[in-house]
């Protein structure tokens, strides 16, 4: 269309069988509100004049794509009673099956895109939560509560590891609560001088705090040298 209106394809006509009708509700103008509650009718197939010799009746509607498209409808019979009546769209293949409409697809529905948001910060917030949890290694009960921080014991982010070994403390604990000619300020005075001066050197963290053994140095430059797989300049042109 050269020169469409301002809701060209906002609007498309649609044929609709109505079925499960009330038997009182077929009349021309009954089933012109039935069709009514999809959008405008246009068209109403039926013959007061003819016996009725199928489920639904034909009607065509001009329906608006922005709406959801109802299945369904509950009517209200009175006296507290309900009836359900039911809309089958024809020759019509695609629709969103979350809000019903027809102008996209169930994968950009902003329903499913809110929902995807909402379970995505769920996760954040289950996330920072457990974080929250993390049980202390240092019990007010034990020898070296007060004596190291808890920050020096805790569990190394970067490696999942312990930053003192579970062998390294209890050394400690059986070193300030030994039998000793000491005095235990001394003692603890002592281990906070021994685990700092470790903290200073790696080497000596890795080795005599963690327990690991320590990195290997090679004076072989190339060993085990690959190709370097560099897309910077591939990215670069494919942006230009």
């Amino acid at each position: 269309m050269e020169n469409p209106s301002d809701d060209y394809l906002q609007y498309i006509p649609l044929w609709v069988r109505i079925s499960k009708i009330p038997v009182n509700y077929y009349t021309h103008s009954a089933l012109m509100s039935l069709g009514g509650m999809l959008g405008e009718v246009k068209v109403v197939a039926f013959d007061p004049s003819k016996p009725i010799t199928q489920p639904f009746i034909r009607v065509q509607v001009r329906f608006n794509v922005a709406n959801p498209l109802r299945m369904a409808k509950v009517l209200n019979m009175g006296e507290g009673k309900t009836h359900t009546i039911h809309f089958d769209i024809q020759k019509l293949q695609k629709r969103c099956f979350t809000c019903k409409r027809l102008n996209h697809e169930k994968s950009i529905c902003s329903w499913e895109v809110k929902k995807r948001q909402e379970m995505a910060q769920m996760r954040r917030e289950n996330i920072i939560t457990e974080k929250s949890k993390v049980v202390s290694v240092l019990k007010q009960s034990d020898p070296l509560f007060g004596v190291l921080k808890e920050e020096q014991v805790a569990i190394n982010p970067l490696t999942g590891r312990p930053k003192i070994a579970n062998e390294v403390l209890e050394e400690m604990k059986r070193f300030l609560m030994g039998d000793t000619a000491e005095a235990l300020a001394i003692k603890i005075d002592k281990v906070k001088k021994s685990v700092k001066e470790a903290e200073r050197d790696p080497i000596v963290q890795r080795t005599v705090l963690r327990l690991e053994a320590a990195p290997i140095t090679t004076t072989e430059l190339n060993k085990v040298k690959g190709p370097v797989f560099d897309f910077g300049e591939k990215e670069m042109e494919r942006c230009d």
